[in-house]
């Protein structure tokens, strides 16, 4: 069977693997993004970070042109004396102090400040008599030993990799190393922003700081090594996850056929009862999970109910042929006799009034098997109301007190003082209380005795008939309230095997309960049903 015909890709098994994959696929892409983003802006800021050392390693050579390295020793601002810092802030007004070095001895201590104004760079120093020593520094002195400085920061990294370049405020070249070839020429600093990125192949992280001189220190390093760390980050990344992908995705469609395949042999057990009609076959219930265990059951249960009802529908199908086939028998017989005897008329109505009680006879079956099915389906509404079971049965002791005398039977009432009440369908109890009466009456024998009693206890109304018949064999009892079943003493009786069955669905509709109990002695009826 081909992939088309299986229709894989609307399968539950195809979806939730898809589904599993789009999810990790997604997540992984995520957190492959929020990786990427934090290692770039790592190595982005290690590199600003040696930008701004080799700019600290610039401004000193610019400012100082190495003077001060063999004796004095730089110190932060702080550390120079006030008095000292304001002694050249008179000297030199304005001044914006940029290095401080410190010299010490045994007899000599003093502070070398450099700082600039209006553009201009001065040396200061403190001497002993309290006097400022100043000399203005020409930065332009300096540009070699800052060339040569550049040379050499350059070699550390390579030509192609790292330059450098001061620039006047209108962007001539004052001095500057060898530009790297990948990096364009004409690209003019960009000092809205301290550091920034030029693309290119590679792209250069570039630095650009404004001096006091108004000159422009630009600094760039190529972003190669990056580049390529992130590059292979991206392959080992994808090659992973590319992997886990595919196992993942063929573990999610293996997880998920385990937990359809109680699904799928549901499917199954369905085909095949659609094909043979075997309602007999049953699902094995083997630990799926209990959504698809209960699912299971559920079917099992809802194909046991089909098959009984599908039995019970056999049997009834067969007890219909065989009740309504006596009585069409007989009005066929009645119908050939009178056609084939004497024409008259006395014989044609006579012919008549027997098919017509036949068809009342037929007629009013269909209507209990009706009645029956609406009853247990819960098609027909019942019209409840509040109604005395004392009353209800005074009424029926007094319709069947004269049928018992004349079969010479003994019939006796039993009610409580107190009224029994309940809330019922008034017309269906009577039917309850006519069809276990007129069995009573029925199957027991001149001499009999038959008594109706009615009691109340734990919520409950009880209507209890007994007789002294000739009883239900134990092997009946179990099937007495099916349709048309009819035990082996009752077949020679009139009656079609309703009537019990009848009863029971009315008593289940109102929620109640009937039991039976019987022996050789007799049989007794009791019916339980919810008080008011």
């Amino acid at each position: 069977m081909s992939w088309n015909d299986r229709k894989i890709f609307q399968t539950v098994k195809f979806r939730v693997a898809l589904w599993y994959a789009v999810l990790f696929a997604l997540s992984a892409a995520i957190s492959f993004l929020l990786v990427f983003i934090y290692l770039k802006n790592s190595m982005l800021r290690q590199t600003d970070h040696k930008l701004t050392s080799y700019a600290d390693r610039v401004l000193y050579d610019y400012l100082t042109n190495n003077k001060f390295k063999r004796f004095d020793r730089e110190v932060s601002l702080e550390k120079v004396p006030d008095e000292a810092m304001d002694a050249m802030q008179r000297r030199i007004p304005n001044l914006k102090p940029l290095l401080a070095f410190e010299r010490g001895g045994r007899k000599l201590h003093y502070y070398t400040v450099i700082g600039y104004a209006d553009e201009k760079l001065y040396e200061l120093r403190l001497e002993s008599g309290g006097t400022v020593f100043t000399r203005l520094v020409q930065t332009a002195d300096h540009l070699p030993l800052v060339r040569k400085g550049f040379q050499n920061m350059v070699a550390e990294e390579g030509s192609s990799n790292l330059f450098f370049r001061l620039l006047t405020p209108q962007g001539r070249v004052i001095a500057q190393s060898p530009l790297p070839q990948a990096f364009p020429e004409n690209i003019m600093p960009d000092l809205s922003s301290r550091f920034y990125t030029v693309s290119g192949n590679p792209p250069f992280r570039v630095m650009t700081e404004r001096l006091f001189d108004g000159n422009i220190l630009e600094i760039g390093r190529s972003l190669h090594y990056m580049q390529r760390r992130l590059e292979l980050y991206s392959l080992i990344f994808f090659s992973t996850i590319g992997t886990i992908l595919c196992l993942g995705t063929l573990c999610g469609w293996l997880i998920a056929r385990k937990f359809i395949a109680g699904v799928e042999r549901l499917n199954a057990a369905a085909q095949h009862i659609i094909q043979s009609g075997d309602f007999s076959k049953r699902v094995p219930v083997e630990h799926d999970g209990v959504e698809i265990d209960d699912l299971v059951r559920a079917f099992n249960s809802m194909n046991a109910n089909t098959e009984k009802l599908i039995t019970e529908l056999q049997h009834i199908t067969d007890d219909i042929a065989h009740d309504l086939r006596t009585p069409l028998t007989r009005m066929r017989g009645m119908a050939e006799v009178t056609v084939s005897g004497p024409q008259e008329l006395a014989h044609y109505r006579e012919m008549a009034c027997d098919v017509a009680e036949e068809c009342t006879k037929m007629v009013a079956m269909i209507n209990t098997m009706l009645e029956i099915t609406r009853t247990e389906s819960n098609l027909e509404t019942i019209s409840e109301s509040k109604l005395s079971l004392n009353e209800l049965l005074e009424q029926a002791y007094d319709l069947y007190q004269l049928l018992a005398e004349e079969k010479g039977q003994t019939f006796s009432l039993n009610l409580p003082e107190e009224s029994v009440m309940i809330s019922a369908d008034k017309i269906k109890i009577q039917r309850i209380v006519a069809n276990l009466l007129d069995n009573a009456i029925k199957f027991t024998p001149a001499g009999g005795f038959i008594t109706l009693d009615l009691s109340a206890r734990d919520g409950m109304a009880e209507i209890r008939i007994c007789d002294t018949g000739c009883g239900i064999p134990e092997k009946d009892l179990e099937n007495i309230f099916k349709r048309f079943y009819r035990a082996d003493s009752s077949r020679t009786l009139p009656g079609n095997g309703l009537g019990l069955s009848l009863v029971h669905a009315i008593v289940e509709a109102h929620h109640g309960k009937i039991h039976v109990a019987s022996s050789e002695k007799g049989s007794i009826f009791t019916v339980c049903l919810p008080l008011c």
